[in-house]
């Protein structure tokens, strides 16, 4: 298995009111920089996320990048974030607005297209990629800008002046996840735009299996992927923007590490949510009460069991569910049990329909649970891919899925297979010990666990 030696990214994750952009921005560096996929060279390969995604160290980032390559080098540049226009009395400028950005300094403390264009410029290759993940603006408030001009932000796809700057022949692609009317639409474990993105990088996108994937092969299947992506009940459109007649059709990277039949991709199936939560949205009065002396007061309260009683005015109110038992800001406790997040726990004797969801008796809310399960092993199937080299990436990863499959059974999960697991994980990627340990530690898991798993971690000095 061979490097992709002549491969260069820089890849930024905004972060703040955008945590979505740091979980893409750390994948694809990843996945570029995994050498059972792209195969770039580790060295080569720049993260910055959340407080380093930072507009000064965006643009000395950008100018180690033109100091360390030439005309022969693949450059990508990648960007997750809000990509916005400014709409002033006299002009209309666009931004890529960084972490740390000032509404009211956005010259001083967010990336102009101008001054990206002019980076850009600065980097000698012509093979370079610029993509970007840019949602709807957002994450200010225009209201509250004090300026001599009236200011107006609009979504942009991309900055129009770095388009305008590079000519034709520069040597320079843009894609973009949508159009400027459009949103991005988010979603687990990647962005839609994103997600496309590594299919397409990991080889789903190759019209010929040579080992390499290229400018056309991405594009075309970003352009084609992602509106089919979308699921038809959410009523809107995710159409990306290909700007490619500037660039030759070069090649970016491997797709399998050199080899030429394609791999299985190191990551879970995308998950959309259709129906987004509507927050702050009380719920239709309704009052019910069950049981010898239960009562219910307020829009939207339910008592149930002897001694119950709900005084909730709306549907952020705490809930007192007799005996002292407390329901509140998410948290239920009963029992001596607390179930944090909004997983729900009711005592014996009553059912009751949650969310859709019947809860009842020592149960807990399964969809809620497997939610919550699949969230706390992101890190470690990411330190698979990144840790694990040659062919035990993929044995990795399959380990890492049994172990989260078992933890899903709850208390009937075999706690034997999973010490097994987790033993034989370690011997695979010895580095990923402390992800594990830190994975292993959330309550949740810690209930899960049996006596064979504790002894394994304990043998592991992870306990």
């Amino acid at each position: 298995m061979s490097l992709f030696t002549q491969g260069h990214a820089l890849i930024i994750g905004v972060g703040a009111d955008l945590t979505s952009t740091v979980t893409d921005a750390k994948d694809v560096a990843a996945f570029l920089s995994n050498e059972a996929f792209c195969a770039y060279p580790d060295d080569q390969v720049v993260l910055l996320t959340e407080k380093d995604a930072n507009v000064q160290r965006i643009v000395r980032e950008l100018e180690s990048l033109a100091k360390r390559t030439d005309e022969t080098s693949t450059v990508i540049v990648y960007y997750s974030g809000h990509g916005t226009e400014v709409q002033t009395e006299h002009d209309d400028i666009g931004y890529l607005l960084t972490n740390g950005y000032d509404p009211k300094q956005l010259r001083q403390t967010a990336l102009s297209g101008k001054q990206f264009a002019r980076l850009l410029k600065k980097i000698p290759s012509k093979k370079l990629l610029v993509l970007f993940d840019c949602c709807h603006a957002g994450g200010y408030d225009p209201t509250q800008i004090k300026s001599a001009e009236s200011l107006t932000f609009v979504k942009s796809a991309m900055p129009q002046e770095a388009l305008d700057m590079l000519g034709s022949g520069s040597g320079v692609a843009f894609i973009a996840s949508s159009r400027a009317s459009e949103k991005s639409i988010a979603a687990y474990p990647h962005s839609i735009f994103t997600h496309a993105l590594l299919e397409a990088l990991g080889g789903k996108s190759v019209a010929r299996q040579d080992g390499f994937v290229r400018l056309t092969d991405v594009s075309q299947y970003v352009g084609r992927r992602v509106p089919e992506l979308v699921p038809p009940q959410m009523g809107i459109v995710q159409n990306p923007v290909l700007e490619l007649d500037r660039a030759d059709n070069f090649v970016i990277a491997y797709y399998a590490g050199g080899d030429l039949k394609p791999k299985d991709l190191p990551f879970d199936d995308l998950r959309i949510e259709t129906e987004p939560t509507v927050v702050n949205t009380p719920p239709p009065p309704m009052q019910v009460s069950v049981g010898s002396g239960a009562g219910a007061i307020g829009d939207g309260a339910i008592a149930g069991g002897e001694r119950s009683v709900i005084v909730q005015g709306d549907s952020q109110g705490n809930i007192i569910t007799g005996d002292g038992n407390i329901i509140g800001n998410d948290n239920i406790i009963g029992g001596n049990k607390r179930v944090g997040g909004v997983d729900i726990q009711v005592g014996s004797g009553g059912t009751f329909s949650v969310g859709g969801s019947i809860v009842g008796g020592d149960q807990i809310n399964t969809n809620v649970l497997n939610n919550q399960i699949d969230q706390l092993f992101v890190p470690l199937i990411r330190t698979m891919m990144k840790e694990a080299t040659g062919a035990a990436m993929p044995d990795a990863i399959q380990k890492v899925e049994a172990i989260k499959a078992e933890a899903k059974k709850g208390d009937k999960a075999d706690d034997e297979k999973i010490g097994t697991l987790l033993q034989s994980l370690t011997k695979l990627v010895p580095t990923a010990i402390t992800t594990i340990a830190s994975t292993f530690a959330n309550p949740i898991l810690q209930q899960i666990s049996g006596p064979v798993t504790k002894f394994v971690l304990k043998q592991l000095n992870l306990n």
